[in-house]
């Protein structure tokens, strides 16, 4: 089951950020998801592969147009089911947006939440 959903910028900023389950839900600690991995990141970023866990929790990530997709699961979910999930909705919104870069991400945000509602909450 997905946890979290975050689309995060080259900067470190959240554009998007969708949650699935609550911190009490999950029973993990409180801090942002985004700022967990982004932590993550900088400290191993060498070796960082698209999966991680961390904390009982897994983080599996796309880097496109510079940004981070990022989707957070229990971590018993297959891997292969989170990347592929990362990338119909990164097609998805580049489907949407004509190009996927930060900027289209900001401009059309609402648009977006829209997308993800329909692909994960409804799909």
């Amino acid at each position: 089951m997905i946890q979290e959903f975050v689309v995060i910028s080259p900067r470190g900023d959240t554009l998007i950020q969708k949650k699935y389950v609550t911190n009490a839900q999950r029973g993990s600690s409180n801090r942002l998801a985004a700022d967990m991995f982004l932590a993550h990141l900088r400290s191993d970023k060498a070796n960082s592969g698209p999966i991680v866990l961390i904390e009982g929790t897994t983080y599996c990530h796309l880097s496109l147009a510079g940004m981070y997709f990022l989707v957070t699961a229990a971590s018993n979910v297959p891997a292969a089911s989170l990347i592929e999930i990362l990338q119909r909705v990164s097609r998805l919104f580049k489907d949407y947006c004509g190009v996927l870069t930060e900027e289209t991400v900001r401009r059309n945000f609402l648009l977006l939440y829209e997308l993800l509602d329909e692909a994960l909450d409804r799909g």
